[in-house]
């Protein structure tokens, strides 16, 4: 496991929340679905069930997230006419690719709109490998979820792991399972004002880890609160015992972690420590990657975020990437460690993210060309690097 440390650096860093809309919730209804989620917990690996979403629940009190509306309007409201273009309504079934024959940087990008059918507010997050050498996109996997348009007038509705310049508690890679077979996810259910913690697969399958292992409030119990935290590289499921998992709290609270090809029991403890955020005073730091002792490291500020390399041995921080004018985040090492690729995005106008690769010791950065549209909405519609394969 690699050791945990503390970096001294001034910063100014706001946070910007993943789940906003453009409008009121009110915009429109939520749309009526026949089932809840459930786990069967007396097999080994129960079976899931679709992740959708039911109209008749009360409305949830205590969960500070909620201003009415984490739901979105109309996918026409929101996202322009030419984003993803026709191929993001398509079927999001996908064939698993196996984890060594992924090759290159590996991108997520997430959006939302109707799904085939014309069913609005779907969510998706969609990862494709990127040769470095030619710009070349093969498409891993997609997964999505419905949201209701009003959570509070919703049985239940998901809560997604933030990535990109969102995620102020770090490693966008922990929200995958190395096989990219599923997406650490948290679900609440409003009539009962808990919060539980799985995953959904490719298909948008949701697995219920709280259900699973048996960790449910009875009648006369406080409600329970277990959030999905993601996934080592060895195929355990990491989770805590709070929904709001703030990035000074990674090492204050309760986790705990399965098994995720047989989720029957669970054990405490946090395997994904080694990523644990980089906290002083209120500046903090996000760990994208690790290479021998040296980590990337972000500031996860909207207008003014930037990555640097975090050397464990000597408790330097550098920068790689030269100028001030861009946006800078999500950097990850090349497999021999001799390059770094980052997302980019200039501060001003409307330009859009590009991928980038630069030498760990600086110099100028190389733009990939390749054909990804990365939507430039950075708290609606984040991407994120994850590795470099």
């Amino acid at each position: 496991m690699r050791k945990r440390f503390l970096v001294t650096m001034l910063a100014v860093v706001f946070s910007a929340t993943i789940l906003v809309g453009c409008g009121s919730g009110n915009d429109a209804p939520a749309e009526t679905m026949a089932s809840s989620p459930v786990a069967d917990t007396a097999t080994p690996m129960p079976e899931e069930t679709p992740a959708t979403a039911a109209t008749e629940a009360l409305k949830m009190t205590e969960s500070e997230l909620i201003d009415d509306d984490l739901g979105r309007p109309p996918e026409d409201e929101c996202v322009p006419d030419d984003w993803m273009g026709e191929e993001s309504t398509e079927s999001t079934e996908a064939v698993v690719t196996e984890p060594g024959e992924v090759e290159g940087i590996i991108v997520v990008q997430s959006y939302y709109r109707a799904d085939s059918s014309g069913k609005g507010n779907n969510f998706f997050y969609e990862i494709n490998s990127v040769a470095p050498s030619d710009g070349t996109i093969n498409h891993i996997v997609t997964f999505s979820y419905y949201q209701p348009y009003n959570v509070n007038n919703a049985e239940f509705y998901f809560l997604p792991c933030n990535i990109g310049i969102n995620n102020h508690i770090g490693y966008d890679r922990k929200v995958f399972s190395d096989d990219f077979s599923k997406m650490a996810i948290t679900i609440c259910y409003t009539a009962r004002n808990e919060t539980h913690a799985g995953w959904i697969d490719q298909n948008g399958n949701f697995f219920d880890v709280t259900e699973a292992l048996g960790e449910l409030a009875s009648d006369f119990d406080d409600p329970v609160h277990y959030a999905a935290v993601g996934f080592t590289d060895d195929d355990l499921f990491v989770y805590n015992d709070n929904l709001y998992a703030y990035a000074d709290a990674w090492s204050t609270l309760n986790f705990r972690y399965t098994d995720s090809t047989n989720p029957i029991n669970s054990q405490e403890g946090n395997p994904l420590s080694d990523y644990d955020p980089i906290i002083q005073a209120p500046n903090v730091y996000c760990i994208s990657d690790i290479n021998d002792a040296r980590y990337i490291v972000s500031t996860p500020s909207f207008n003014a975020c930037e990555s640097f390399i975090y050397d464990s041995n000597t408790a330097e921080i550098a920068s790689y990437i030269p100028g001030n004018a861009r946006i800078n985040w999500s950097g990850v090492f090349s497999p021999d460690g001799g390059k770094i690729a980052f997302l980019s995005q200039p501060k001003e106008g409307s330009g859009t993210p590009e991928i980038f690769v630069i030498s760990p010791n600086g110099g100028e950065p190389e733009k990939i060309s390749c054909n990804l549209n990365l939507s430039n909405n950075l708290t609606t519609m984040p991407s994120a690097l994850l590795e470099w394969r």
